[in-house]
């Protein structure tokens, strides 16, 4: 026969490592460019106070962000470093979405990764060019929707 004192062990341990293994859920995360910057990695810039990491989704929808074009460095370890973001999906949201800019540009400046399935959607009724002006790398099949062009030339790889 087990022990009371057993018995509430066995149960305490099931409850941590239960509590252990919860996944992460994704997120949706909305740009609001309120850092005083347009670094992706500035918590101040999104809802929540937290940027958006590999699994979430990134939403820019507002026209009153003083910032608009976003650099990808990043600050925290939860993603992949120096001019580099890992997402689920990116999207560009509502008619008064204004006209950002993802990435600073250049060969091997910014690279944004985007989790296999995910995508970047730019919805009906935006009416500003919203412009990837960063390598995009994709971890499997993605989908680039709405009048998704890669008028640059720019690298996906």
């Amino acid at each position: 026969m087990i022990s009371m004192k057993k018995a509430i062990f066995v149960v305490a341990f099931v409850g941590v490592v239960s509590a252990a293994c919860v996944p992460g859920f994704a997120a949706t995360i909305t740009w609001q460019g309120g850092g005083g910057n347009g670094n992706w990695g500035t918590t101040a810039n999104w809802t929540g106070g937290v940027s958006p990491a590999s699994g979430d989704t990134a939403v820019f929808n507002s026209a009153g962000n003083p910032e608009t074009t976003i650099h990808l460095n990043i600050t925290t370890d939860l993603d992949t470093g120096p001019g580099a973001a890992t997402v689920n999906t990116v999207v560009f949201d509502t008619a008064s979405a204004a006209a950002y800019t993802i990435g600073t540009g250049g060969v091997g400046v910014d690279t944004l990764t985007l989790n296999a399935g995910g995508s970047i959607v730019v919805n009906a009724g935006v009416v500003n060019a919203q412009t990837m002006n960063a390598n995009v790398t994709l971890l499997g099949d993605a989908a680039f929707a709405n009048n998704a062009a890669n008028a640059s030339g720019g690298l996906l790889t």
